[in-house]
């Protein structure tokens, strides 16, 4: 639960019903002859389903003989404080680093528009949200990447280098995003650059075989141009309009492999609200982009069952066979788990291959892209290599060395 909780932190735990409690509590229970303290991710009526914020696999069912209460205070180094306090800190010093950003970039007349963020969250529930917030995503014209990246630099944030190889670096024929990390009183502050709608294999640059790269260069302009201006508290954002905004989560949810409650919790605050179904669909269609947000809407039903969701589904064409993979490969996905990175990219290539609308004869083609070629084989490598680290630990040291001699 870093760094929400720290090693030392004495806390209080204050007795709850389970019908009191909401997404985001944090929790002590008992599992397995021992108290576990994490953070309520969904909830219904007779459970709920905890995940430590750092753990991968989230606990399952917690019935409500098992909780013991929920988290109200902290003792840290002889100083107590309310757990929602530490929140409204972290998030209030990362709103007026965004409301400053967004004014910086203003005034340099670069195009922008939040993708996603606090500024959203605030927007949608007129205060601040009780999780420690990980970052913000902005669109940016690609015609002012330069000025946005050196804007940052001199603010003293630093560029975040992905794991790619050299060799990757080199077949990839695109940047996609960027990230910038800077330290701001004790807390890590992140900004996504991004320099268009990205929700394919951002590593691998353009795959034009499963979506053409002018459709994701015209739903980008689009995303910017349709953007609308909101006031929060002081400051003023640029946001996406309400039905691209629902769009954007959906492919933000796919690119994602439908994993992540938090992502599902704003889509359903976001479709509480009144918006135009029929340009929600003229979107998702204009686009091509029906395969990729269906998913998204079943694990929605599934998950968060409501009468406005099942009529969506009326209005999306979708064929037999993709109805039939996402009932077979899609919903049995468990929505709260993260992903070891290799699977995930792999799970990723072959949910947009087999959701693509692009005919099969033409989407084959993608398997001669030299950035799939090469990534097969680091994947391939990769594999082998923690294979035989398993299994075979006295090669270790020279698996190692390879793997330095195979980065370079």
């Amino acid at each position: 639960m870093m760094p929400i909780l720290q090693y030392g932190d004495v806390v209080s735990i204050q007795k709850v019903s389970l019908e009191s409690l909401r997404i985001n509590d944090i929790i002590c229970f008992r599992q397995k002859n021992r108290l576990v303290t994490h953070r309520v991710v969904y909830k219904t009526k007779s459970y709920v389903i905890t995940k430590g914020d750092n753990n991968p696999v989230s606990d399952g069912k917690i019935l409500k003989n098992k909780i013991l209460g929920k988290i109200s205070a902290i003792e840290r180094k002889e100083q107590k404080f309310d757990i929602d306090d530490l929140y409204l800190f972290q998030s209030s010093i990362y709103f007026e680093e965004i409301k400053r950003v967004v004014g910086m970039f203003k005034k340099a007349g670069i195009d922008q528009v939040i993708l996603k963020g606090l500024p959203l969250h605030l927007f949608l529930e007129k205060k601040h949200q009780r999780r420690i917030y990980a970052d913000c995503d902005i669109l940016v014209a690609k015609k002012d990447c330069f000025r946005a990246r050196n804007l940052l630099k001199n603010e003293g944030y630093q560029k975040v280098d992905f794991p790619l190889s050299s060799k990757h670096k080199k077949l990839k024929d695109k940047d996609v995003e960027e990230s910038f990390v800077k330290k701001i009183s004790g807390y890590t502050v992140v900004f996504d650059i991004h320099y268009e709608a990205a929700f394919m294999m951002t590593q691998l640059g353009k795959l034009e075989y499963l979506y053409p790269q002018k459709l994701l260069e015209d739903f980008t302009k689009s995303l910017l141009n349709n953007k609308r201006i909101v006031e929060i508290g002081d400051g003023k954002f640029p946001l996406l309009s309400l039905e691209e905004q629902i769009v954007y989560l959906f492919l933000h949810l796919f690119h994602h492999n439908f994993r992540g409650g938090y992502r599902y919790d704003i889509l359903v605050k976001i479709l509480g609200m009144p918006f135009d179904k029929n340009k929600l669909i003229h979107i998702i269609t204009e686009y091509k982009l029906t395969n990729f947000v269906y998913p998204g809407l079943m694990l929605l039903n599934e998950y968060y069952p409501d009468e406005k969701y099942q009529k969506l589904f009326g209005l999306l064409t979708v064929s037999k066979q993709v109805r039939k993979y996402v009932s077979k490969k899609v919903l049995p996905i468990r929505i709260f788990d993260g992903e070891e990175r290799i699977g995930a990219g792999t799970k990723r290539f072959l949910l947009i291959f087999n959701l693509s609308q692009i005919p099969f004869y033409i989407k084959i083609l993608t398997f001669l892209n030299k950035q799939v070629i090469y990534s097969i084989y680091w994947v391939f490598v990769k594999k082998t290599r923690q294979f035989i680290l398993q299994k075979i630990p006295f090669l270790r040291p020279l698996l190692q060395r390879r793997a330095a001699e195979f980065k370079r």
